[in-house]
C-alpha cells in the first residue's frame, strides 16, 4: 500500500537514484491541521515548516527512507519536489490591448502576483508598480538576477518609461506583487512555488501569473495542484 502513495514521478527517481542520495519530496499528511512532531521524525527525514494551506511539508530523504515513510498510515501522498524553471518567456504581440484600455481602463486597482525569478525593483518600467515583494529562494530579497521575472512583470504592467512609452505592459496601471520562487539561474522547487502562492494569496491578489513549469505531470495529481 505504501508504494501506491508515492507519485509515479517520484517512483521513477527512487528506482534509479544513488541509494545514498538525498531526494527532495513534498509529503502530504492525512491529519489536519498541522503536523504532529512525531510524524516529522518518521524515517529521520529532515522536514521544513509545514504549509498553511494544506497539511504537507517539504522534506528530503534517501529512497529507502522515503519508502519507509510511505508505509505510515498518516501519510496520504508523497511527490517528488520537482525542479521548476522559466517557460513561455516569449511575449505575444498584437493582442490589441489599447482597445481594451479604451473600454475598461488599464488595470488600475487590480493586484497581480508574479511568481518568477523576482523583479528588477529599480527598473524604470515597473518600479512604481511594485507594491510588495518576497523571496522564497534563500537569496534574501526579490531582486531579479536572471531577467525573466522582470520581463514578465513588464509584459503585465510595464509603464513604458524606459522606451518613452513605446513598449508598455498589457495593464500598465495594475499593481505588482513579486514573489521570487526561481533563483537567478531560473530554477527552483515546487515547494518554493507553493510558499510563493501562499504569500500572494495573503496579499489579496486578484490574479497570479506563473510563467514556469516542470517536466513532471501537471494533471491534478501533482503537489501544486
Amino acid at each position: 500500500m505504501g508504494e501506491q502513495k508515492i507519485h509515479p514521478d517520484l517512483r521513477r527517481v527512487l528506482d534509479t537514484v544513488d541509494p545514498t542520495a538525498q531526494v527532495p519530496v513534498i509529503v502530504r499528511f492525512r491529519r489536519e491541521p498541522g503536523i504532529p512532531t512525531s510524524q516529522q521524525q518518521i524515517a529521520n527525514l529532515p522536514m521544513a515548516a509545514a504549509y498553511q494551506i494544506l497539511p504537507a511539508v517539504p522534506a528530503e530523504g534517501t529512497a529507502a527512507n522515503i519508502r519507509t515513510l510511505a508505509d505510515d498510515p498518516q501519510i496520504e501522498r508523497i511527490w517528488y519536489d520537482l525542479p521548476v524553471h522559466t517557460m513561455l518567456d516569449v511575449s505575444v504581440p498584437l493582442i490589441q490591448a489599447p482597445r481594451v484600455w479604451a473600454g475598461s481602463g488599464q488595470g488600475a486597482g487590480i493586484k497581480v502576483g508574479v511568481l518568477d525569478t523576482g523583479c528588477d525593483l529599480n527598473h524604470a518600467d515597473v518600479k512604481d508598480r511594485v507594491r510588495s515583494s518576497a523571496d522564497f529562494t534563500g537569496k534574501g530579497n526579490a531582486q531579479d538576477g536572471n531577467g525573466h521575472g522582470t520581463h514578465v512583470a513588464g509584459i503585465i504592467a510595464g509603464s513604458g518609461a524606459a522606451s518613452a512609452g513605446r513598449y508598455r505592459g498589457v495593464a500598465p496601471a495594475a499593481d505588482l506583487y513579486i514573489a521570487k520562487v526561481l533563483d537567478d539561474r531560473g530554477g527552483g522547487r515546487m515547494s518554493g512555488v507553493i510558499s510563493g502562492l501562499e504569500w500572494a494569496v495573503d496579499q489579496g491578489v486578484d490574479i497570479i501569473n506563473m510563467s514556469l513549469g516542470s517536466d513532471g505531470a501537471c494533471d491534478g495529481t501533482d503537489a501544486l495542484s
